[in-house]
């Protein structure tokens, strides 16, 4: 019979060392989750209204974020660490569609960390950041495109655009590939930070080697700060991260680790107590030609 192999994703506390160290350099650390998400089963039983480009047979898998600190939670959520719901500072809260935290606003100086294990023997694996929902502009009709929002949140329609390309079981860094070495990155450690700042990728870096993470497994998944609209006031940009996964080898290995992906991997939402108030945002990035893998110049 099959034993499920599930991993536990901190066998050395390295996990809880890294979320210390945060706290102790003033950071608030928030746990989320990836989740897999029948979208064809939703939009087949009328719960939401598209199914977001997903082709069968090529599963998605979103993080589902906590509010910001001081932020309002949408319905479904929790509230944020030190949630207070009579400050009038609050920020609104997030739209609220497909699941609670599927599409979320960010600070530019806020950082996504995720840690743990790639997805089994598949014919592709993918990990990427997107531009979720944006601002509706003032007259314009968006009868015929996905929609979202209310007076609290703001009105908003759906982008779903790719921040850059694909971290990949072609080129992500694990400890089967560390640094990008030939092997088999299959069911092996890996590491994802999300940012918009350099300097906040260092800082998560930093602490993630401090508590014993092999910098040859971490992988920046870069929100370009020019091309977006950040922050968490009503109208900001919002985004989306997702995983995907296409044709497993064996159909109930690969359905085991979607449908416990909390065993599998940890997600974290960090946020400096006191905000950056000098950034250096990561440059628009240069997209491989897809046919070749190459880069454009």
């Amino acid at each position: 019979m099959y034993q499920n192999p599930m991993m536990n994703v901190d066998p050395n506390g390295n996990v809880n060392k890294f979320v210390s160290t945060l706290e102790e350099r003033g950071f608030i650390v928030q746990e989320g989750e990836l989740r897999y998400i029948d979208i064809l089963k939703l939009v087949s039983g009328g719960v939401v209204d598209n199914a977001m480009g997903n082709h069968a047979g090529a599963p998605y898998s979103p993080v589902l974020l906590p509010p910001a600190p001081n932020q309002h939670p949408s319905e479904g959520q929790k509230p944020p660490v030190g949630y207070d719901p009579d400050n009038p500072t609050n920020y609104p809260p997030n739209l609220n569609y497909v699941a609670p935290g599927f599409t979320y606003k960010l600070r530019p100086d806020e950082a996504i960390v995720i840690i743990g294990q790639t997805p089994p023997q598949a014919v592709y694996f993918g990990f990427r950041s997107y531009l979720g929902f944006v601002e509706n502009k003032p007259g314009k009709d968006y009868s015929g495109e996905i929609t979202a929002g209310d007076a609290k949140t703001g009105f908003y329609h759906g982008v779903f655009g790719g921040l850059g390309d694909q971290l990949n079981n072609f080129n992500i860094w694990t400890e089967n590939t560390q640094g990008g070495a030939a092997g088999n990155p299959f069911n092996s450690t890996t590491i994802i930070i999300t940012t918009a700042d350099q300097t906040v990728n260092k800082q998560m870096r930093d602490a993630l080697a401090g508590a014993g993470f092999d910098p040859d497994i971490m992988n920046d998944d870069n929100i370009p700060a020019g091309l977006v609209n950040m922050g968490l006031e009503k109208g900001k940009d919002t985004f989306t991260f997702l995983m995907r996964a296409a044709i497993w080898s064996e159909k109930f290995i690969g359905d085991q680790y979607l449908n416990n992906l909390s065993r599998y991997m940890k997600v974290f939402r960090v946020t400096p107590k006191t905000p950056y108030t000098s950034l250096t945002p990561w440059p628009i990035p240069n997209l491989k030609i897809k046919e070749t893998a190459y880069y454009v110049k």
